[in-house]
């Protein structure tokens, strides 16, 4: 869009047969921004490039394509998606309307959307589409058992997970003990008397 544009043409008039007079005027105007839109919504493939359904996993890499109307061609729109994670990020943008984003899950969700802006900071956002991201179980690492002075043996266990964002509640049974501990680190411990 080009706001406030002065078109010219010109008059011309004659008074006789033999003397022309020659001047010009000007119009201005103004052109309004066109709202940037969506054309279909999101659609899903892998690494590889093939189609993706929901339900997939934390952990798993994703890429959501669309496309999306400009008539501004200078325009530049922006497309950011919003995985349904907490995350967000810029999507690459083609010439021909298109654009994808690839995202790795750190986290379960269960729909994605996207907005696009033009530079003018007109924007239009999808409807949030469905897409189910599953927790991932965590896996327990092998386990150490450290004696400590006094009688105590410390017991500590690895724990992985392809969520990086989970945290973890672990829970031990110790010689018919029952205990809890709370954890953000990927690794839990408990201490119980030897004996």
């Amino acid at each position: 869009n080009v706001a406030g544009y002065a078109p010219q043409f010109t008059i011309l008039r004659s008074s006789d047969s033999t003397t022309s007079r020659f001047g010009s005027a000007s119009i201005a105007g103004v052109v309004a921004n066109a709202t940037p839109a969506f054309v279909g919504g999101l659609t899903f493939s892998d690494q590889t490039g093939h189609a993706l359904v929901s339900p997939v996993y934390e952990g798993d890499t994703i890429t959501a394509s669309g496309k999306i109307n400009e008539p501004g061609r200078l325009d530049n729109p922006i497309v950011n998606i919003a995985w349904g994670d907490g995350t967000t990020s810029r999507a690459s943008v083609y010439s021909d309307g298109t654009f994808k984003g690839t995202h790795k899950y750190v986290d379960n969700a269960t729909s994605v959307t996207a907005t696009v802006t033009d530079k003018d900071g007109a924007a239009t956002s999808l409807a949030p589409t469905p897409f189910a991201v599953l927790n991932a179980v965590p896996v327990i690492s092998k386990m150490v058992i450290l004696p400590a002075a006094g009688g105590t043996n410390t017991f500590t266990v690895g724990i992985s997970d392809v969520g990086s964002a989970d945290t973890f509640t672990a829970t031990w049974t110790v010689d018919g003990v029952v205990s809890a501990s709370s954890s953000t680190a990927h690794s839990t411990s408990v201490s119980v008397p030897a004996g």
